[in-house]
């Protein structure tokens, strides 16, 4: 993932568990200083071959970090 740098907003990479690093999956936060931006982005690729138990894990990593967003988000 290319991202040019900005003055006004801020990116942060998201961490991925270890026991996921096998997966292809990158998390992004991106805010501005107003707080108006709360966007993550997560580029994910899912090769055709992925078992049930891959595509499990991937959905898993998907909605905790969909979790951790909101909330942090809400909550704030």
């Amino acid at each position: 993932m290319l991202i040019a740098k900005s003055p006004s907003v801020v990116f942060s990479q998201v961490y991925i568990p270890d026991d996921h690093g096998d997966l292809d999956i990158v998390a992004v936060d991106l805010a501005d200083s107003s707080e108006t931006l709360p966007l993550q982005l997560i580029p994910v690729y899912r090769p055709p071959n992925y078992t049930s138990h891959d595509n499990n894990r991937l959905f898993s990593v998907l909605n905790s970090l969909a979790d951790d967003f909101n909330t942090f988000h809400i909550t704030k």
